[in-house]
């Protein structure tokens, strides 16, 4: 009979190894091993009743250090009094679920931005993707009033190092409401040290998440094309849902439902759910944003307000955004609200889209730089017969070219003759109500209303450092109206 020895040596070894992958972190004394340990790719955080700030820094330090996959927290309540800063990490940061993993962020503690955003957790470079946990503010700063809770940046050493993918998945953001701080649940850019020319590229997928109580939902800057995918989110009780500032992304917005104007902050300003600025003098020429199958929710807080909001704040800026807004619902619950409001943008499409309540224009476009029009829009097969408005849709003197289509709706425009815009069948007059060519007396009311200086004020204080503005956003030297 022929005996087969053990290879001792190979046992010894795989136990080693089973051993170092459970334990390492124990062994070189890198974390605190009550609440930090490793099991092959993946560090995972367990609650220790105190602060836990430390125990998740050092987690993402070992993984980052060592290319490991996932940082992850257990069940339990957690909680974080400093900024959480990760470098070149690439891998997921994850609780068990939003109801059973909870991160607060203690009040007054964290050093937050004088005149740039610091992120709480701050994401430089790499491809991370949060999930699966809440994660609650209330007044997190102890000093400046500029963070985002969770920030997707660049290097800011190293302004050349301007690529990061982030994605944020089943999350649950809750803030302190509509405040005068400057905070944002989720935000993409770059460094605000980085010149202009050097703005972030990459990607930002927000998906099935919910963001409630913030100034400022979602945030980016995005440049090269970049593909940005917010989905299947609620979001409450935010100044601002989501801003694109100077952005050249492929972007679309999908399946969510924006309650708006649904809150009296400090603010004492109405709430828009989506915002297209353009402010800086090298903002890029082009866009893509497709935002479809949402529910747009008027709460009816305050007058005057507006759902998708998309200008210009600098002259000398072109924007040809290549927009879609299709297969909406809006519910409409404000006295003076414009619920569309686009000025400067061309090649739009609005279709198919239900519009119900009280407001007082459906969707207004027009072009505020009087030396040149905006074009290529169609408006079709839109549902306008359940709303009560004195306009359906208002195209300015700056249109033509433009097509809006059979959908019963009452119209205000320049006549075809001297516009080149097809109306086609709109209503029983089936004629647009003709504007005098000179007059901006329309849409200068509606501008007033809607975009009033205090909001503006509010824009440019939050989102100015990053646009590059020079305070352009506050002179309104081609908007000679707004004096």
């Amino acid at each position: 009979m022929t005996l087969i020895r053990p290879n001792l040596s190979a046992l010894f070894f795989t136990a080693f190894v089973a051993l170092s992958s459970t334990n390492s972190l124990a062994q070189n004394d890198a974390c605190d091993s009550d609440f930090v340990s490793q099991t092959d790719a993946i560090i995972t955080v367990s609650p220790s009743a105190g602060d836990d700030t430390e125990n998740i820094q050092c987690a993402f330090n070992e993984a980052a250090a060592r290319s490991l996959k996932e940082v992850r927290l257990t069940a339990g309540d957690f909680t974080v009094s400093s900024q959480i800063f990760v470098e070149s990490f690439d891998g997921a940061f994850a609780g068990q679920t939003t109801a059973t993993t909870v991160i607060r962020v203690e009040e007054r503690s964290v050093a937050c931005g004088i005149d740039a955003t610091e992120g709480i957790f701050e994401f430089s470079r790499g491809n991370v993707s949060v999930r699966r946990m809440s994660i609650e503010v209330a007044r997190p700063c102890a000093t400046g009033d500029f963070y985002s809770v969770i920030f997707f940046t660049a290097d800011p050493e190293d302004c050349e190092l301007r690529t990061a993918f982030g994605n944020v998945d089943r999350v649950s953001l809750s803030g302190p409401g509509q405040t005068i701080d400057r905070g944002t649940a989720i935000q993409m850019s770059e460094a605000v040290i980085c010149p202009p020319d050097l703005r972030l590229l990459g990607t930002l997928k927000v998906n099935r998440s919910t963001i409630v109580g913030f100034p400022t939902g979602i945030f980016t800057t995005l440049v090269g094309g970049a593909q940005v995918d917010v989905n299947f989110n609620e979001f409450s009780r935010n100044d601002f849902a989501v801003v694109f500032g100077d952005t050249n992304t492929n972007a679309t917005i999908t399946g969510n439902i924006f309650r708006y104007n649904d809150e009296r902050g400090s603010t004492a300003q109405p709430s828009t759910a989506i915002s297209l600025l353009t402010a800086s003098p090298i903002a890029p020429a082009q866009n893509r944003l497709v935002i479809h199958n949402n529910q747009f929710i008027d709460g009816g807080v305050f007058e005057n307000t507006i759902a998708i909001d998309g200008f210009l704040f600098n002259g000398s800026v072109r924007t040809a955004h290549s927009l879609v807004i299709s297969s909406n619902l809006f519910t409409l619950n404000s006295v003076g609200a414009t619920v569309i409001f686009c000025t400067d943008i061309d090649n739009g499409v609005i279709l198919d889209n239900g519009f119900r309540g009280s407001a007082d224009v459906a969707v207004l476009l027009d072009s505020f730089t009087f030396d040149q029009a905006i074009t290529g829009w169609s408006i079709v097969a839109n549902r306008f017969n359940a709303v009560g408005s004195v306009f359906d849709s208002i195209f300015g003197v700056g249109v033509s070219n433009s097509i809006i289509g059979p959908q019963l709706a009452s119209v205000a425009g320049p006549s075809s003759a001297s516009s080149g815009n097809f109306y086609l069948n709109t209503s029983p007059q089936s004629q647009a109500t003709s504007l005098n060519p000179t007059s901006r007396t329309p849409v200068q009311s509606h501008w007033q209303k809607t975009r009033p200086p205090a909001k503006l004020d509010l824009i440019d204080e939050r989102y100015g450092q990053y646009l590059r503005a020079n305070e352009t956003l506050l002179e309104f030297t081609f908007y000679p109206f707004c004096d």
